[in-house]
């Protein structure tokens, strides 16, 4: 069955902000709760997870308990570190133009599929010029993990007829859950050893090594 879509995840995959990401939770965290260090956990470790999940990991490491008040006063300042700092930090994936261009010269379609908040994408896309640049965005709502299966429905496609790519164990776990044949996984994050755990049909370091042409076939 021929290829139809590409469809990639934003942090990580087209635009490197996973590492902003966490400096901004941290930024938050200590203007919220003075005095507070992330230090001795890696920016990954928060990658791909509901927000409940990175809110209980942050209570674990502190050894605190933050209110619902106070998670959305952290959130909301997070926000706006990342809408603030991101202006001039924020960058696209090597190489990732040259793999969007190989998909449109294919003649698939091309999507955006993240668990982030519509807000913080259209920034983030905006920001590095790739605003325009998708046949369709689908965003997280209320802090839940992306559903490639939902996906696929609205966009008309089996799980034969897309290529996902994605950089991190949650990501690519969403798209087998939905069954998808041909996932790509980047190490842009993630080492090699941790991504092979989830047996993705490729991992690459760099988007030089990979052959949409290939795929399609």
């Amino acid at each position: 069955m021929l290829i139809k879509a590409l469809l990639l995840d934003c942090d990580g995959v087209v635009v490197d902000s996973e590492p902003l990401n966490f400096l901004c939770w941290e930024k938050a965290l200590r203007q919220i709760r003075n005095r507070v260090s992330l230090e001795n956990l890696h920016y990954s470790c928060i990658i791909g997870i509901p927000l409940s999940e990175i809110f209980s990991l942050f209570e674990e490491h502190l050894h605190t308990q933050f209110s619902e008040t106070e998670r959305q006063q952290i959130l909301k300042t997070k926000n706006d570190y990342y809408f603030q700092i991101g202006q001039s930090e924020l960058k696209p994936i090597d190489g990732i133009q040259t793999v969007m261009e190989q998909a449109r010269q294919l003649g698939w379609k091309i999507y955006l599929v993240s668990s982030s908040i519509h807000e913080k994408l259209a920034f983030s896309l905006r920001t590095v010029c790739l605003h325009d640049a998708f046949d369709g965005i689908f965003c997280g709502k209320s802090g839940k993990t992306k559903n490639y299966s939902d996906v696929l429905q609205k966009i008309q496609s089996s799980n034969y007829e897309v290529v996902v790519i994605e950089d991190s164990p949650a990501g690519i776990f969403s798209a087998q859950q939905a069954d998808i044949k041909t996932i790509i996984a980047i190490t842009t994050n993630f080492s090699k050893a941790q991504l092979k755990e989830y047996s993705p049909i490729q991992i690459i370091k760099h988007y030089q090594e990979l052959d949409l042409n290939r795929l399609g076939q």
